[in-house]
């Protein structure tokens, strides 16, 4: 990972300050932001094995969380100052990594036994609602995947052992990649959809991904054709960027009008005159 860092906050007076500076960090995965944009947060492999390691943009000092490592962990996301993540290791599940405390509790969805779901990925919008990628070990195709969305508990008691989190909406989707996106100011998302080709006997002939939007409806729209493989969809600043294929990072205009579903038009069965004309 190649990052800039504030050259104010290095040089002891500002006749010293660099124009630049950058930092190279290896071993980097998975990689979020803090709301205020001045904090990163990503999977880092040391010595072997993965942990949380927080990066501040500022002081460009790595912080290694190694309360993480046994976890094995993916998909951080900022919740204010705290950071969720998905345990990879042993009975898998979500945790929550408290820095500045040293802590990490276990983050269950009320009324969801661990034996239902397992998450893959979660992110966050405004530090308040979760969205959740769930696989279930029962599912028609191995592409099924439960999006669910979930309210983050305004209080955490200091002696609470885990974080129960309140459901919103859940819809199933067969998705190529299990990463969700946000779409800015909207409760919708961004996800990449698995579709099978069909011909007229029910076989599958094909099978191709596509980049769309979805909603608590179970509505999908998709945003692009023709693209390999696109995934880890993020919008911002009317762009839309993706990665394609193994290497490609892409990036589009968005306008507000792709990110509205269209209205269906239902149109009423013909008039009896005009099923019963001539070459009808």
């Amino acid at each position: 990972m190649h990052v800039r860092v504030d050259s104010t906050a290095l040089a002891s007076t500002g006749a010293f300050a660099a124009p630049e500076v950058w930092r190279d960090i290896g071993g980097v995965s998975d990689v979020c932001v803090s709301a205020d944009g001045e904090h990163l947060a990503f999977v880092q492999e040391v010595n072997g094995s993965l942990q949380l390691t927080e990066f501040d943009k500022r002081s460009g000092i790595l912080r290694p969380q190694p309360l993480t490592a046994g976890d094995a962990p993916g998909s951080p996301c900022y919740v204010g100052d705290l950071l969720v993540y998905v345990r990879r290791r042993g009975a898998g599940g979500l945790r929550v990594l408290d820095p500045g405390r040293g802590r990490v509790r276990a983050v269950t969805m009320a009324g969801l036994e661990p034996t239902e779901a397992q998450p893959l990925f979660v992110t966050a919008r405004d530090d308040t609602v979760l969205a959740i990628t769930y696989v279930r070990p029962q599912r028609e195709r191995d592409e099924h995947r439960v999006v669910a969305t979930a309210r983050w508990p305004a209080t955490v008691g200091a002696a609470d052992t885990a974080v129960v989190l309140t459901g919103r909406w859940a819809t199933q989707h067969a998705l190529a990649d299990d990463s969700v996106a946000w779409v800015p100011g909207e409760d919708r998302l961004l996800v990449t959809v698995a579709v099978r080709e069909l011909d007229n006997d029910g076989r599958v002939v094909g099978s191709f991904s596509s980049l769309a939007m979805i909603d608590a409806r179970g509505r999908a729209r998709a945003l692009s054709f023709g693209i390999p493989t696109p995934r880890r969809p993020a919008v911002g600043d009317g762009r839309l960027a993706f990665l394609a294929g193994r290497t490609d990072l892409c990036v589009a205009p968005l306008h507000a009008e792709d990110l509205r579903f269209p209205e269906v038009q239902v149109f009423g069965a013909p008039r009896e005159a005009v099923r019963r004309s001539p070459g009808r």
